[in-house]
């Protein structure tokens, strides 16, 4: 609470998107509201350097980006006042009989980005960010479970990662056609061919074991098959970063003599210390040594082998079984 209370904010904030005449915005994300007049003005009541707002963009034609024109641009205006502390100088020197304050600033900042217009699908799938991906993905999925229901935004998901995977099957050739117009090659669902998508799966399974898109209340089980496999690995110490909630987990199987907690000279703390630091909140820090305590606080967080439809029965559909399931829908799809 005091570090969100003690960052500097801005307030009363008017943000201006503008882009080159090639394309153009679409919805808009985050916790502002449309001016009233003018279009692509939002207004922000109070927002800090965490806030983060998104833009869907389409094309203003059938053309698109021509090769033959110049690269698209984006522009940002951001206008907001902000409380400035004294200055050092005033500090050092105070006028005589004066006290010192802060005072009330209205700034104005401008950002004008070019970007390159990707040659291939390949190329665009290359610049691929999986964190933004997913941001928007939420964003999208929370209007539609608004809008439309939990059950429609679990599809809405789904049927997006079906419909990417497809597409990029087909555009890295691996969809291939036999008689009868069957599919006969097998579907690459891991993304193997290009790096910036393979973490797209396991974050929309996150995203639907996740109680905003789960049916029931009922609390999560862990993942025992993967608990398994970390407490047989090599490192008997784990760093599980859930964001609210940091978690140092010692295996049952780590030396007695290791000490516990970690010290606080040590690469595990000062990395512990790195992520508080750079993040907008606190994280809870939690210490749990397996077999000597209880760890279901550790092993809630291992999801992959729990079902996506919330019930909590590994034997439904853990993520292996998800991927056969988009699978299954890929090929249902490009039929």
């Amino acid at each position: 609470m005091y570090r969100m209370l003690s960052r500097p904010y801005a307030f009363s904030c008017i943000l201006r998107l503008r882009t080159s005449s090639e394309f153009k915005s679409g919805h808009s994300y985050g916790h502002f509201f449309p001016d009233p007049q003018y279009e692509n003005v939002q207004h922000i009541i109070c927002c800090d350097s965490y806030a983060t707002y998104a833009y869907d963009f389409d094309f203003a034609n059938n053309v698109g980006f021509s090769r033959h024109s110049d690269p698209p641009v984006i522009q940002f205006a951001f206008q907001y006042s902000i409380v400035v502390p004294p200055d050092e100088s005033s500090k050092l020197t105070p006028s005589s009989g004066s006290r010192l304050r802060h005072s009330l600033k209205r700034r104005l900042r401008i950002r004008t980005v070019q970007y390159g217009a990707a040659k291939s699908t390949n190329e665009l799938y290359d610049s691929v960010d999986p964190e933004v991906v997913l941001s928007i993905l939420v964003h999208k999925v929370i209007l539609a479970s608004l809008e439309q229901g939990v059950r429609e935004g679990r599809m809405l998901l789904q049927d997006w990662l079906v419909i990417l995977t497809a597409q990029y099957n087909d555009a890295c050739k691996l969809l291939q056609r036999g008689s009868g117009n069957s599919i006969v090659t097998q579907v690459d669902v891991d993304f193997l061919q290009c790096p910036q998508l393979q973490h797209l799966p396991r974050l929309v399974f996150a995203l639907l074991r996740n109680p905003l898109l789960r049916f029931h209340e009922e609390g999560v089980h862990p993942d025992y098959r993967i608990y398994l496999q970390c407490l047989f690995s090599e490192s008997p110490i784990f760093f599980l970063d859930a964001f609210t909630t940091l978690i140092v987990y010692y295996a049952s199987t780590a030396d007695p003599a290791l000490p516990f907690p970690p010290p606080h000279d040590c690469l595990l703390r000062t990395t512990i210390n790195k992520v508080k630091q750079d993040r907008s909140i606190t994280p809870k820090l939690i210490f749990i040594w397996g077999g000597h305590e209880d760890a279901s606080a550790f092993e809630n967080y291992l999801i992959e082998e729990q079902d996506v439809d919330g019930s909590g029965l590994t034997s439904v559909m853990g993520y292996v079984s998800f991927l056969d399931e988009i699978k299954r829908n890929v090929l249902e799809y490009v039929k």
